[in-house]
């Protein structure tokens, strides 16, 4: 007995669904022959006449700066600071956070001025709630697989018996 599959994009992600689709199934291929990694998914997206290849930057100019923009996003997500007072231990939260500023969309400001704000407060806070919510579904989901896969073998081992 086996479970039908279907990629999609996860939820909040900006892959489409048939980018989603195609990709899946290359990535399982590519985990079927034992190599599925990232260097593996581009080495074989490189082919035009791979069905992975439009999903691709190939022109350099644009992929450097795309890349240069995940490593500032990165950096803006890895630097903490150290906050230290009367009352409580040292502690370190990340030092810059994304908020939505009227009319100037998104932007990262430093921890200290968002606590001060109270709306760009509650927009962390809110942000914090839904990965909270996301991590709950995640653990949910993977333990709902694991207990249909501990159905599934069961009725294998029941069919085998018989």
């Amino acid at each position: 007995m086996s479970a039908a599959v279907a990629y999609r994009p996860r939820e909040g992600s900006r892959i489409s669904k048939p980018a989603a689709s195609e990709l899946g199934s290359l990535v399982e291929s590519l985990a079927l022959a034992g190599n599925a990694t990232p260097q593996a998914l581009l080495d074989a997206a490189r082919d035009p006449a791979s069905p992975a290849h439009k999903w691709f930057e190939w022109d350099d100019t644009k992929a450097a700066e795309q890349y240069r923009l995940v490593q500032a996003r990165y950096y803006l997500r890895s630097i903490t600071v150290e906050y230290t007072t009367e009352q409580f231990e040292p502690m370190q939260v990340r030092a810059f956070v994304p908020v939505y500023v009227d009319g100037n969309g998104r932007t990262w400001k430093p921890m200290h001025e968002v606590i001060a704000v109270q709306s760009e407060l509650e927009q962390v806070i809110e942000a914090a709630k839904a990965e909270m919510h996301a991590f709950r579904k995640k653990y949910a989901e993977l333990r709902r697989l694991e207990a249909g896969s501990v159905l599934l073998r069961s009725m294998d081992a029941f069919i085998a018996a018989e």
